[in-house]
């Protein structure tokens, strides 16, 4: 609806230069991948839109893939998150701007270090990739002291 789109506009104005199609592939995109129904991508847009001046190729399937990966994935070295599409839909629902962090500079290492503690990423706070870095470091500190067996 109008008022819908002008806050979109008004939260992220490259929206008003972005080709139809451009936006199209990755409203498709996120809905296919995420098992969206319509409310559920409207509310992401309307909330989070710069989400749709990220890159398909280059960004937004990257961070999909890596979140929807096989953690248990043994023939590579690389990480990989290991949610369902459905975890990973109430994350992005619950916080959209999870699909605009870093996945080289935030995201990865952020889940590798949880994974050497055995701290599956479901289970953490759904805002946590927002966390500064000594707001998350802290909240591994805790996390490892009030969980580890190890000791």
């Amino acid at each position: 609806n109008g008022s819908e789109l002008s806050q979109v506009v008004a939260k992220f104005p490259p929206t008003l230069w972005l080709s139809e199609q451009n936006l199209q592939s990755k409203l498709d995109f996120l809905s296919e991948s995420l098992n969206l129904n319509e409310p559920e991508l409207r509310s992401i847009i309307v909330s989070y839109p710069q989400v749709l001046g990220l890159s398909l190729d280059g960004n937004l399937r990257l961070k999909v893939d890596f979140f929807l990966g096989d953690k248990f994935q043994k023939k590579t070295n690389s990480i990989n998150c290991g949610l369902s599409k459905d975890q990973l839909k109430e994350f992005v629902i619950y916080q959209p701007a999870l699909l605009a962090y870093s996945l080289e500079n935030r995201i990865k290492p952020r889940i590798s270090r949880m994974q050497e503690k055995n701290i599956f990423f479901y289970y953490c706070p759904k805002n946590l990739m927002s966390y500064t870095d000594k707001k998350f470091d802290d909240w591994m500190s805790t996390q490892v002291a009030t969980w580890s067996i190890s000791e």
